[in-house]
């Protein structure tokens, strides 16, 4: 009887906690959506967003080494949430076996890309390494070659998205994309920066100590934690500060300098 109660009570517990959580951690790379394919269809046309659906089953090798290694990928995530409405579905259980018929899948994983009138564009049998599986995505989206994006955002293209599909393809080195980062952030308002979207950018390319965003992010601290966590907040301040700390002592920017080690060392403010 004790040991029933002591159940009961550590389920109480549990329940008691996460009520008192206000968000739930954000996932790791490609935001799936868990509602049905009818709710997807509309969500694509409302948000003007093309669609992705992973194909699997619960027995596919391939389909866990894919759920595993590559849609838990920033990178991944970043171009998938901003570009696609994404949908995962075994297709043995619920509308699974109907959507096999209707998409023609014989095979698995079959990732297939629509647009967002739910139209195939393009579809991938088995799977690919993060490298390949970005590629392909890429493609389907039928985005213009570098030089042409890079012309466009030359000429005052300051659509969010196209900003952060912009930033996935520009080389890591190149010098280009702090300008594309500013530009980004600059067009949103305070509200978005907490935003799925905007935080995975944060974290996937270098940001500094004295930007807007990242001022925003340290008033609101409590709030991208509790979205996100208070792991992933620590780590994305430290490699900020850290890459700051290197920018100033690079550009000898005393203002900048000062800032970042205020942060890493906030015990000698």
């Amino acid at each position: 009887m004790r040991y029933l109660l002591s159940i009961l009570l550590s389920i109480l517990s549990l329940q008691v906690l996460a009520q008192a959580i206000p968000y739930a951690p954000a996932p790791k790379g490609i935001h799936f959506e868990h509602s049905n394919w009818a709710e997807v269809m509309q969500k694509a046309k409302t948000e003007h967003k093309g669609i992705f659906i992973d194909c699997y089953t619960s027995w596919c090798g391939p389909c866990k080494w894919m759920a595993a290694n590559v849609f838990t990928d920033d990178t991944v995530g970043l171009l998938h949430n901003n570009n696609y409405i994404n949908f995962k579905q075994d297709m043995e259980k619920g509308e699974g076996p109907g959507l096999s018929q209707q998409f023609g899948i014989y095979a698995y994983p079959t990732m297939i890309y629509f647009d967002e009138d739910a139209r195939i564009l393009n579809k991938q049998v088995g799977g690919l390494p993060v490298p390949e599986f970005i590629l392909k995505s890429q493609e389907a989206l039928n985005l213009p070659s570098l030089a042409d994006m890079i012309a466009r955002f030359e000429k005052g293209e300051k659509d969010g998205r196209f900003l952060v599909n912009l930033l996935i393809k520009l080389p890591s080195n190149n010098p280009m994309k702090e300008k594309v980062l500013r530009a980004y952030f600059s067009g949103l308002k305070e509200e978005q920066l907490s935003e799925e979207v905007p935080f995975m950018v944060m974290n996937l390319f270098e940001i500094n100590v004295l930007s807007n965003d990242f001022v925003y992010l340290m008033k609101n601290r409590a709030l991208f934690e509790g979205k996100y966590g208070k792991e992933k907040i620590e780590k994305l301040i430290n490699r900020v500060a850290n890459a700051s700390l290197k920018q100033a002592e690079a550009q000898n920017d005393k203002k900048l300098k000062k800032q970042a080690e205020a942060i890493l060392n906030p015990e000698k403010k």
